[in-house]
């Protein structure tokens, strides 16, 4: 079974954080990602259910806008190895209230 993408518009008037990747994309965050987040990325992670990697590819495609767009769990296997560990360390620092509130946006 292949994820879908979920009801996440990029104008849901969350707060975000946006940050550069190493390739040079911006990636745009939720600050607060809530219960509903992890409900709906566990929704797209069924094909894999026990595979914590492909959990948090899930939490980061749900959370996370790049350049402006959703992605994809499945996107992230063609992102590079680079790319991929800072969505998900940046993902652990939100979990885990990191991200202070008046985190600046990009430019």
């Amino acid at each position: 079974m292949t994820a879908t993408k979920t009801d996440k518009p990029a104008g849901d008037g969350r707060d975000r954080v946006d940050f550069k990747l190493p390739s040079g994309k911006t990636a745009s965050m939720l600050k607060l990602p809530t219960g509903k987040d992890m409900r709906l990325a566990g929704r797209m992670a069924t094909a894999h259910p026990t595979d914590q990697t492909w959990l948090n590819f899930c939490l980061v495609a749900q959370t996370t806008l790049i350049d402006g767009r959703e992605i994809l769990p499945d996107d992230l296997d063609d992102f590079s190895l680079a790319d991929t560990n800072e969505l998900i360390g940046k993902l652990q620092d939100v979990t885990q209230g990191k991200f202070p509130a008046s985190t600046p946006s990009l430019p």
